[in-house]
Protein backbone atom coordinates (compact mmCIF):
# COMPACT_ATOMS: atom_id res chain seq x y z
CA UNK A 1 0.00 0.00 0.00
CA UNK A 2 2.62 2.40 0.99
CA UNK A 3 4.28 1.76 -2.59
CA UNK A 4 0.92 2.50 -4.39
CA UNK A 5 0.72 6.11 -2.53
CA UNK A 6 4.45 6.65 -3.49
CA UNK A 7 3.78 6.62 -7.22
CA UNK A 8 0.35 7.88 -7.06
CA UNK A 9 1.78 11.05 -5.22
CA UNK A 10 4.43 11.62 -8.28
CA UNK A 11 1.87 11.62 -10.62
CA UNK A 12 -0.11 13.90 -8.40
CA UNK A 13 2.97 16.15 -8.61
CA UNK A 14 3.43 16.15 -12.15
CA UNK A 15 0.18 16.88 -12.87
CA UNK A 16 0.58 20.39 -10.89
CA UNK A 17 4.00 21.14 -12.70
CA UNK A 18 2.43 20.97 -16.16
CA UNK A 19 -0.57 23.51 -14.68
CA UNK A 20 2.39 25.84 -13.36
CA UNK A 21 4.06 28.26 -15.89
CA UNK A 22 7.73 27.92 -17.32
CA UNK A 23 9.19 30.09 -14.79
CA UNK A 24 7.54 28.37 -11.43
CA UNK A 25 8.77 25.28 -12.95
CA UNK A 26 12.17 25.87 -13.28
CA UNK A 27 11.83 28.10 -10.07
CA UNK A 28 10.77 24.94 -8.05
CA UNK A 29 13.10 22.62 -9.84
CA UNK A 30 16.34 24.62 -9.61
CA UNK A 31 18.23 24.61 -6.97
CA UNK A 32 18.16 27.67 -4.37
CA UNK A 33 21.36 29.72 -2.90
CA UNK A 34 20.89 28.30 0.68
CA UNK A 35 21.81 24.83 -0.69
CA UNK A 36 20.37 21.14 -0.34
CA UNK A 37 18.78 22.17 3.15
CA UNK A 38 16.03 24.41 1.53
CA UNK A 39 15.35 22.11 -1.63
CA UNK A 40 15.20 18.80 1.10
CA UNK A 41 12.54 21.14 2.79
CA UNK A 42 10.23 21.97 -0.35
CA UNK A 43 10.53 18.86 -1.43
CA UNK A 44 9.28 17.26 1.81
CA UNK A 45 6.35 19.80 1.78
CA UNK A 46 5.40 19.50 -1.24
CA UNK A 47 5.52 15.39 -0.21
CA UNK A 48 3.38 16.13 2.95
CA UNK A 49 0.57 18.55 0.85
CA UNK A 50 0.36 15.99 -1.51
CA UNK A 51 0.02 12.98 0.55
CA UNK A 52 -2.48 15.25 2.99
CA UNK A 53 -4.88 15.66 -0.51
CA UNK A 54 -4.80 12.00 -1.54
CA UNK A 55 -4.92 11.05 2.31
CA UNK A 56 -8.24 12.95 2.23
CA UNK A 57 -9.47 11.76 -0.26
CA UNK A 58 -8.69 8.56 0.71
CA UNK A 59 -10.79 8.44 4.11
CA UNK A 60 -13.82 8.70 1.96
CA UNK A 61 -12.86 5.75 -0.34
CA UNK A 62 -9.77 3.99 1.49
CA UNK A 63 -10.20 1.08 -1.19
CA UNK A 64 -9.48 3.38 -3.71
CA UNK A 65 -5.56 3.42 -5.50
CA UNK A 66 -6.36 5.95 -7.67
CA UNK A 67 -7.32 9.92 -7.47
CA UNK A 68 -10.61 10.49 -7.44
CA UNK A 69 -12.48 11.86 -10.59
CA UNK A 70 -13.15 14.67 -8.93
CA UNK A 71 -9.52 15.73 -7.95
CA UNK A 72 -8.35 14.48 -11.42
CA UNK A 73 -10.72 16.49 -13.41
CA UNK A 74 -9.92 19.89 -11.59
CA UNK A 75 -6.07 18.88 -12.52
CA UNK A 76 -7.21 18.21 -16.34
CA UNK A 77 -9.00 20.96 -16.16
CA UNK A 78 -6.72 23.56 -15.29
CA UNK A 79 -4.32 21.95 -17.67
CA UNK A 80 -6.27 22.51 -20.37
CA UNK A 81 -7.48 26.15 -19.68
CA UNK A 82 -3.83 27.31 -19.45
CA UNK A 83 -2.99 25.30 -22.85
CA UNK A 84 -5.83 27.26 -24.20
CA UNK A 85 -4.58 30.68 -23.18
CA UNK A 86 -1.07 29.73 -24.53
CA UNK A 87 -2.98 28.71 -27.64
CA UNK A 88 -5.02 31.52 -28.04
CA UNK A 89 -2.01 34.06 -27.57
CA UNK A 90 -0.15 32.34 -30.39
CA UNK A 91 -3.16 32.75 -32.57
CA UNK A 92 -3.67 35.95 -31.99
CA UNK A 93 0.10 37.26 -33.01
CA UNK A 94 0.15 35.30 -36.28
CA UNK A 95 -3.48 36.43 -37.57
CA UNK A 96 -2.49 40.04 -37.35
CA UNK A 97 -3.37 41.29 -41.61
CA UNK A 98 -0.82 43.29 -43.59
CA UNK A 99 -1.44 44.53 -47.28
CA UNK A 100 -3.56 44.14 -50.01
CA UNK A 101 -6.02 40.91 -48.06
CA UNK A 102 -8.68 39.14 -50.75
CA UNK A 103 -11.85 38.53 -48.69
CA UNK A 104 -14.71 37.31 -49.95
CA UNK A 105 -13.76 38.10 -53.28
CA UNK A 106 -13.18 41.50 -52.38
CA UNK A 107 -9.98 43.21 -51.74
CA UNK A 108 -9.06 45.35 -48.78
CA UNK A 109 -5.73 46.72 -47.26
CA UNK A 110 -4.44 46.51 -43.82
CA UNK A 111 -1.51 47.48 -41.77
CA UNK A 112 -0.62 45.65 -38.56
CA UNK A 113 -4.13 44.13 -38.77
CA UNK A 114 -5.92 47.91 -39.18
CA UNK A 115 -8.59 47.98 -42.24
CA UNK A 116 -7.42 51.05 -43.96
CA UNK A 117 -9.77 53.06 -46.18
CA UNK A 118 -9.66 56.40 -48.54
CA UNK A 119 -6.56 56.75 -51.05
CA UNK A 120 -3.45 54.68 -49.72
CA UNK A 121 0.12 54.70 -51.45
CA UNK A 122 1.31 51.24 -52.14
CA UNK A 123 5.17 50.45 -53.02
CA UNK A 124 4.36 53.92 -55.40
CA UNK A 125 0.88 53.52 -56.80
CA UNK A 126 -2.36 54.96 -55.49
CA UNK A 127 -5.16 53.18 -54.82
CA UNK A 128 -8.65 54.22 -53.57
CA UNK A 129 -10.46 52.12 -50.71
CA UNK A 130 -14.23 52.58 -50.02
CA UNK A 131 -13.78 55.43 -47.30
CA UNK A 132 -17.04 53.45 -45.34
CA UNK A 133 -16.39 49.23 -46.15
CA UNK A 134 -12.51 49.44 -47.29
CA UNK A 135 -13.77 47.87 -50.31
CA UNK A 136 -11.04 48.75 -53.16
CA UNK A 137 -12.51 50.77 -55.98
CA UNK A 138 -12.22 50.25 -59.65
CA UNK A 139 -13.00 52.21 -63.28
CA UNK A 140 -13.66 56.22 -62.54
CA UNK A 141 -14.63 57.48 -59.00
CA UNK A 142 -15.01 60.60 -57.20
CA UNK A 143 -13.19 60.96 -54.07
CA UNK A 144 -14.37 63.41 -50.73
CA UNK A 145 -12.89 66.03 -53.00
CA UNK A 146 -14.98 66.36 -55.41
CA UNK A 147 -12.45 65.20 -58.08
CA UNK A 148 -12.72 62.55 -60.15
CA UNK A 149 -10.09 59.39 -60.62
CA UNK A 150 -9.61 57.15 -62.56
CA UNK A 151 -8.69 53.39 -61.16
CA UNK A 152 -7.56 50.82 -62.93
CA UNK A 153 -10.17 48.45 -63.61
CA UNK A 154 -8.16 45.25 -63.28
CA UNK A 155 -5.44 46.15 -60.70
CA UNK A 156 -6.83 49.07 -59.09
CA UNK A 157 -3.91 51.42 -59.43
CA UNK A 158 -4.65 54.91 -60.18
CA UNK A 159 -4.28 56.03 -63.86
CA UNK A 160 -2.60 59.27 -65.00
CA UNK A 161 -1.73 60.93 -68.34
CA UNK A 162 -4.05 60.30 -71.53
CA UNK A 163 -6.04 56.90 -70.73
CA UNK A 164 -8.77 55.03 -73.06
CA UNK A 165 -11.19 54.08 -70.84
CA UNK A 166 -14.57 52.28 -72.01
CA UNK A 167 -13.84 54.09 -75.35
CA UNK A 168 -13.60 57.36 -74.50
CA UNK A 169 -10.52 59.37 -74.28
CA UNK A 170 -9.74 61.28 -70.55
CA UNK A 171 -6.77 63.22 -69.51
CA UNK A 172 -5.71 62.44 -65.48
CA UNK A 173 -3.23 64.77 -64.09
CA UNK A 174 0.21 63.26 -64.47
CA UNK A 175 1.18 64.26 -60.98
CA UNK A 176 -2.34 63.75 -58.57
CA UNK A 177 -4.40 62.13 -61.19
CA UNK A 178 -7.50 64.43 -61.06
CA UNK A 179 -9.61 64.09 -64.16
CA UNK A 180 -8.49 67.43 -66.59
CA UNK A 181 -11.45 69.19 -68.06
CA UNK A 182 -11.59 72.51 -70.52
CA UNK A 183 -8.38 73.53 -71.99
CA UNK A 184 -5.19 71.78 -71.34
CA UNK A 185 -1.90 71.82 -72.86
CA UNK A 186 -0.26 68.13 -72.61
CA UNK A 187 3.50 67.15 -73.56
CA UNK A 188 3.34 70.76 -75.73
CA UNK A 189 0.29 70.23 -77.66
CA UNK A 190 -3.52 71.44 -76.63
CA UNK A 191 -6.63 69.67 -76.24
CA UNK A 192 -10.32 69.99 -74.87
CA UNK A 193 -11.62 68.17 -72.70
CA UNK A 194 -15.46 68.07 -71.83
CA UNK A 195 -15.75 70.85 -69.10
CA UNK A 196 -18.59 68.08 -67.74
CA UNK A 197 -17.74 64.67 -68.36
CA UNK A 198 -13.97 65.06 -68.79
CA UNK A 199 -14.00 63.10 -72.50
CA UNK A 200 -11.74 64.37 -74.88
CA UNK A 201 -13.26 66.32 -77.82
CA UNK A 202 -12.90 66.04 -81.31
CA UNK A 203 -13.96 68.21 -84.43
CA UNK A 204 -15.03 71.62 -84.57
CA UNK A 205 -16.41 72.29 -81.14
CA UNK A 206 -17.75 75.36 -79.48
CA UNK A 207 -16.08 76.63 -76.16
CA UNK A 208 -16.90 79.36 -74.04
CA UNK A 209 -18.19 80.80 -77.33
CA UNK A 210 -15.34 80.74 -79.69
CA UNK A 211 -14.88 77.77 -82.27
CA UNK A 212 -12.14 75.05 -82.06
CA UNK A 213 -10.81 72.52 -84.38
CA UNK A 214 -9.20 69.38 -82.80
CA UNK A 215 -8.08 66.53 -84.86
CA UNK A 216 -10.59 64.41 -85.73
CA UNK A 217 -7.99 61.60 -84.37
CA UNK A 218 -5.89 62.68 -81.59
CA UNK A 219 -7.76 65.38 -80.73
CA UNK A 220 -4.81 68.00 -80.77
CA UNK A 221 -5.65 71.66 -81.15
CA UNK A 222 -5.37 72.63 -84.91
CA UNK A 223 -3.96 75.98 -85.59
CA UNK A 224 -3.48 77.78 -88.87
CA UNK A 225 -5.37 76.86 -92.46
CA UNK A 226 -6.86 73.26 -92.29
CA UNK A 227 -9.06 71.22 -94.73
CA UNK A 228 -11.99 70.14 -92.58
CA UNK A 229 -14.20 68.18 -94.20
CA UNK A 230 -13.79 69.46 -97.37
CA UNK A 231 -13.86 73.23 -96.70
CA UNK A 232 -10.96 75.04 -95.48
CA UNK A 233 -11.09 77.06 -92.53
CA UNK A 234 -8.48 79.77 -90.82
CA UNK A 235 -7.74 78.90 -86.90
CA UNK A 236 -5.62 81.44 -84.93
CA UNK A 237 -1.80 80.88 -85.23
CA UNK A 238 -1.67 81.68 -81.45
CA UNK A 239 -5.10 80.77 -79.89
CA UNK A 240 -6.53 78.12 -81.96
CA UNK A 241 -10.08 79.97 -82.52
CA UNK A 242 -12.18 79.86 -85.72
CA UNK A 243 -11.33 83.34 -87.85
CA UNK A 244 -14.08 85.05 -89.80
CA UNK A 245 -14.50 87.67 -92.08
CA UNK A 246 -11.87 89.32 -93.89
CA UNK A 247 -8.48 88.51 -92.51
CA UNK A 248 -4.74 88.84 -93.46
CA UNK A 249 -3.04 85.56 -93.05
CA UNK A 250 0.47 85.25 -93.82
CA UNK A 251 0.53 88.24 -95.37
CA UNK A 252 -2.52 87.57 -98.12
CA UNK A 253 -5.95 88.57 -97.64
CA UNK A 254 -8.90 86.15 -97.40
CA UNK A 255 -12.55 85.63 -96.89
CA UNK A 256 -13.71 83.52 -94.42
CA UNK A 257 -18.00 83.16 -93.99
CA UNK A 258 -18.86 85.59 -91.17
CA UNK A 259 -21.59 82.42 -90.09
CA UNK A 260 -19.69 79.33 -91.23
CA UNK A 261 -16.05 80.49 -91.13
CA UNK A 262 -15.92 78.47 -94.74
CA UNK A 263 -12.96 79.85 -96.63
CA UNK A 264 -14.90 82.32 -99.74
CA UNK A 265 -14.01 81.85 -103.35
CA UNK A 266 -14.48 84.18 -106.43
CA UNK A 267 -16.31 87.10 -106.29
CA UNK A 268 -17.93 87.94 -103.01
CA UNK A 269 -19.97 90.83 -101.66
CA UNK A 270 -19.28 91.62 -98.07
CA UNK A 271 -20.96 93.42 -95.21
CA UNK A 272 -19.84 96.54 -96.16
CA UNK A 273 -21.10 96.29 -99.46
CA UNK A 274 -17.98 96.18 -101.92
CA UNK A 275 -16.97 93.57 -103.72
CA UNK A 276 -13.70 91.98 -103.49
CA UNK A 277 -12.54 88.43 -105.78
CA UNK A 278 -10.93 85.87 -104.35
CA UNK A 279 -8.88 83.52 -106.20
CA UNK A 280 -8.67 79.20 -106.42
CA UNK A 281 -6.65 79.55 -103.41
CA UNK A 282 -8.70 81.59 -101.57
CA UNK A 283 -6.35 84.65 -101.94
CA UNK A 284 -7.79 88.20 -102.97
CA UNK A 285 -6.93 89.27 -105.83
CA UNK A 286 -6.38 92.98 -107.08
CA UNK A 287 -6.05 94.43 -110.49
CA UNK A 288 -7.77 92.87 -113.78
CA UNK A 289 -9.45 89.56 -113.50
CA UNK A 290 -11.38 87.88 -116.02
CA UNK A 291 -14.33 86.63 -114.33
CA UNK A 292 -17.80 85.32 -115.53
CA UNK A 293 -16.60 86.37 -119.08
CA UNK A 294 -16.14 90.27 -118.22
CA UNK A 295 -12.90 91.61 -117.44
CA UNK A 296 -12.65 93.27 -113.79
CA UNK A 297 -10.71 95.44 -112.27
CA UNK A 298 -10.23 95.02 -108.19
CA UNK A 299 -8.01 97.84 -106.58
CA UNK A 300 -4.62 97.52 -105.80
CA UNK A 301 -4.97 98.79 -102.36
CA UNK A 302 -8.55 97.75 -100.97
CA UNK A 303 -9.32 94.86 -103.60
CA UNK A 304 -12.45 96.46 -104.38
CA UNK A 305 -13.92 95.98 -107.43
CA UNK A 306 -13.73 99.57 -109.11
CA UNK A 307 -14.51 98.92 -112.82
CA UNK A 308 -15.71 96.40 -115.21
CA UNK A 309 -13.82 96.16 -118.73
CA UNK A 310 -16.69 97.92 -121.60
CA UNK A 311 -14.22 99.34 -124.47
CA UNK A 312 -14.76 103.34 -124.68
CA UNK A 313 -16.05 104.78 -127.96
CA UNK A 314 -13.35 107.31 -129.80
CA UNK A 315 -13.38 108.50 -133.14
CA UNK A 316 -10.12 109.37 -134.92
CA UNK A 317 -12.10 112.32 -137.16
CA UNK A 318 -13.23 113.57 -133.82
CA UNK A 319 -13.31 117.45 -134.45
CA UNK A 320 -11.01 117.67 -131.56
CA UNK A 321 -8.08 116.21 -132.88
CA UNK A 322 -8.82 115.22 -136.55
CA UNK A 323 -6.70 117.66 -138.04
CA UNK A 324 -3.92 116.54 -135.38
CA UNK A 325 -0.79 115.95 -137.29
CA UNK A 326 1.57 112.97 -136.05
CA UNK A 327 4.43 112.27 -138.21
CA UNK A 328 4.27 112.61 -142.13
CA UNK A 329 0.02 112.48 -141.22
CA UNK A 330 -2.91 113.38 -139.68
CA UNK A 331 -4.97 111.09 -137.20
CA UNK A 332 -8.38 111.63 -140.18
CA UNK A 333 -7.62 109.56 -142.61
CA UNK A 334 -4.62 106.85 -140.77
CA UNK A 335 -5.46 107.32 -136.70
CA UNK A 336 -7.46 104.15 -136.77
CA UNK A 337 -4.38 101.91 -134.75
CA UNK A 338 -3.67 104.31 -132.32
CA UNK A 339 -7.83 105.11 -131.91
CA UNK A 340 -8.53 101.61 -131.74
CA UNK A 341 -5.43 100.71 -128.78
CA UNK A 342 -6.68 104.32 -126.80
CA UNK A 343 -10.22 102.66 -127.07
CA UNK A 344 -8.74 99.61 -124.84
CA UNK A 345 -6.67 102.03 -122.47
CA UNK A 346 -9.90 103.79 -121.37
CA UNK A 347 -11.69 100.65 -120.95
CA UNK A 348 -9.03 99.14 -118.89
CA UNK A 349 -9.05 102.59 -116.50
CA UNK A 350 -6.13 104.52 -118.07
CA UNK A 351 -7.77 108.05 -119.45
CA UNK A 352 -5.88 109.24 -122.81
CA UNK A 353 -6.92 110.72 -126.43
CA UNK A 354 -5.74 109.25 -129.83
CA UNK A 355 -3.43 111.62 -130.64
CA UNK A 356 -1.47 111.02 -127.18
CA UNK A 357 -1.17 107.39 -128.22
CA UNK A 358 -0.41 107.96 -131.56
CA UNK A 359 2.52 109.91 -130.52
CA UNK A 360 3.40 106.99 -128.59
CA UNK A 361 3.32 104.59 -131.71
CA UNK A 362 5.38 106.96 -133.65
CA UNK A 363 8.17 107.06 -131.30
CA UNK A 364 8.12 103.40 -130.72
CA UNK A 365 7.29 101.87 -134.34
CA UNK A 366 6.80 103.40 -137.84
CA UNK A 367 3.23 104.64 -137.26
CA UNK A 368 3.35 108.03 -140.25
CA UNK A 369 7.24 107.44 -141.29
CA UNK A 370 9.19 105.70 -143.09
CA UNK A 371 9.12 101.99 -142.85
CA UNK A 372 12.09 100.85 -144.50
CA UNK A 373 10.39 96.96 -144.71
CA UNK A 374 7.70 98.14 -146.37
CA UNK A 375 8.30 101.92 -148.45
CA UNK A 376 4.81 103.53 -149.27
CA UNK A 377 2.89 102.09 -146.08
CA UNK A 378 1.17 104.67 -143.92
CA UNK A 379 -0.32 104.69 -140.98
CA UNK A 380 0.33 101.59 -138.40
CA UNK A 381 1.66 97.74 -138.66
CA UNK A 382 1.41 94.93 -136.80
CA UNK A 383 4.60 95.47 -134.73
CA UNK A 384 4.45 99.34 -134.21
CA UNK A 385 0.88 98.19 -132.46
CA UNK A 386 2.41 95.55 -130.22
CA UNK A 387 5.42 97.78 -129.42
CA UNK A 388 2.53 100.57 -128.30
CA UNK A 389 0.45 97.77 -126.13
CA UNK A 390 3.77 97.23 -124.74
CA UNK A 391 4.17 100.99 -124.00
CA UNK A 392 1.09 100.81 -121.99
CA UNK A 393 1.88 97.81 -120.08
CA UNK A 394 -0.97 95.68 -121.85
CA UNK A 395 -0.56 92.18 -123.05
CA UNK A 396 -1.36 90.49 -126.12
CA UNK A 397 -2.32 87.22 -127.35
CA UNK A 398 -2.01 86.44 -131.28
CA UNK A 399 -5.28 84.30 -132.73
CA UNK A 400 -4.76 82.77 -135.28
CA UNK A 401 -7.93 80.47 -135.79
CA UNK A 402 -12.02 81.53 -135.35
CA UNK A 403 -12.57 79.02 -132.77
CA UNK A 404 -9.60 81.00 -131.02
CA UNK A 405 -11.58 84.38 -131.14
CA UNK A 406 -14.85 83.03 -129.99
CA UNK A 407 -13.02 81.71 -127.18
CA UNK A 408 -11.05 85.23 -126.33
CA UNK A 409 -14.45 86.73 -127.04
CA UNK A 410 -16.51 84.77 -124.71
CA UNK A 411 -13.93 85.25 -122.15
CA UNK A 412 -14.88 88.99 -122.32
CA UNK A 413 -11.56 90.27 -123.50
CA UNK A 414 -11.13 93.31 -126.08
CA UNK A 415 -9.20 92.22 -129.50
CA UNK A 416 -7.90 94.34 -132.14
CA UNK A 417 -8.74 93.47 -135.99
CA UNK A 418 -6.93 94.33 -138.82
CA UNK A 419 -9.30 94.24 -141.84
CA UNK A 420 -10.74 94.54 -144.97
CA UNK A 421 -12.08 98.35 -144.99
CA UNK A 422 -15.77 97.75 -144.92
CA UNK A 423 -15.17 93.87 -146.47
CA UNK A 424 -14.89 95.07 -149.53
CA UNK A 425 -11.56 96.72 -150.19
CA UNK A 426 -9.11 94.59 -149.92
CA UNK A 427 -6.19 97.34 -150.67
CA UNK A 428 -7.16 99.50 -147.88
CA UNK A 429 -7.01 98.26 -144.71
CA UNK A 430 -8.83 99.18 -140.91
CA UNK A 431 -8.57 98.87 -137.31
CA UNK A 432 -11.21 98.19 -134.84
CA UNK A 433 -12.02 96.76 -131.91
CA UNK A 434 -14.10 93.56 -130.95
CA UNK A 435 -16.07 92.97 -128.04
CA UNK A 436 -18.15 90.64 -126.62
CA UNK A 437 -19.79 87.56 -128.08
CA UNK A 438 -23.58 86.56 -128.51
CA UNK A 439 -25.42 83.94 -130.75
CA UNK A 440 -22.62 84.52 -133.56
CA UNK A 441 -21.93 88.11 -133.16
CA UNK A 442 -19.61 90.27 -131.78
CA UNK A 443 -19.55 94.10 -131.03
CA UNK A 444 -17.64 96.13 -133.46
CA UNK A 445 -16.41 99.64 -132.31
CA UNK A 446 -15.25 101.58 -134.92
CA UNK A 447 -12.73 104.38 -135.05
CA UNK A 448 -14.73 105.88 -137.99
CA UNK A 449 -18.44 105.11 -136.85
CA UNK A 450 -19.16 102.92 -140.00
CA UNK A 451 -19.44 99.66 -138.80
CA UNK A 452 -20.17 100.15 -135.23
CA UNK A 453 -22.50 97.47 -133.42
CA UNK A 454 -23.17 93.36 -133.94
CA UNK A 455 -21.26 92.03 -136.65
CA UNK A 456 -21.48 88.15 -137.90
CA UNK A 457 -18.36 86.58 -136.39
CA UNK A 458 -17.95 84.70 -139.59
CA UNK A 459 -18.24 87.79 -141.74
CA UNK A 460 -15.23 89.25 -140.07
CA UNK A 461 -13.11 85.90 -140.21
CA UNK A 462 -13.25 86.21 -143.83
CA UNK A 463 -12.39 89.42 -144.15
CA UNK A 464 -9.21 90.30 -142.52
CA UNK A 465 -6.29 92.88 -144.25
CA UNK A 466 -4.59 91.96 -147.10
CA UNK A 467 -2.19 94.78 -146.50
CA UNK A 468 1.81 92.76 -145.89
CA UNK A 469 2.55 95.29 -143.00
CA UNK A 470 0.01 94.50 -141.60
CA UNK A 471 0.87 90.95 -140.82
CA UNK A 472 4.36 91.62 -139.70
CA UNK A 473 3.64 90.54 -136.25
CA UNK A 474 1.57 87.73 -137.10
CA UNK A 475 -2.28 87.74 -137.91
CA UNK A 476 -3.49 90.79 -137.78
CA UNK A 477 -6.04 89.90 -134.81
CA UNK A 478 -4.61 90.22 -131.09
CA UNK A 479 -6.79 89.87 -127.62
CA UNK A 480 -5.57 92.46 -125.24
CA UNK A 481 -5.55 92.69 -121.42
CA UNK A 482 -3.18 94.52 -119.14
CA UNK A 483 0.16 92.14 -118.03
Amino acid sequence: MKRYKKALTLSIIALLYLSLPIEKVFAEITPSSSGSGSQSTASSSTQTQASTTIDTTSSTSPSVSEPSNTTNSKILQESDTAQTQTSSTTEQSTSKKNGIVNENGERYYYINGVLQKGQQNINGSWYLFNRTTGVMMYGQQKDINGQWYLFDRSSGIMRKGQVNDAGNWYLFDRSSGIMRKGQVNDAGNWYLFDRSSGIMRKGQVNDAGNWYLFDRSSGIMRKGQVNDAGNWYLFDRSSGVMRKGQVNDAGNWYLFNRSSGIMMYGLQTDINGKTYYFNNAGKMSVGWKNINNRMQYFSINSGILTRIFSPVLFHQNDSRWANTQVGDSTLAPEGCGPTSITMILNGYGTSVTPPTVARVANHVGTYNKYNPTYPGADGIDGLTLLSTLDYYDLGYKNITTKSQLITELKLGKPVIYGMEWLYSYPNISHFVVLFGYQKGYTTIYDPLGKLTGLQSVDKLWKHPSQLPDDHDAGFPLWSVVPK
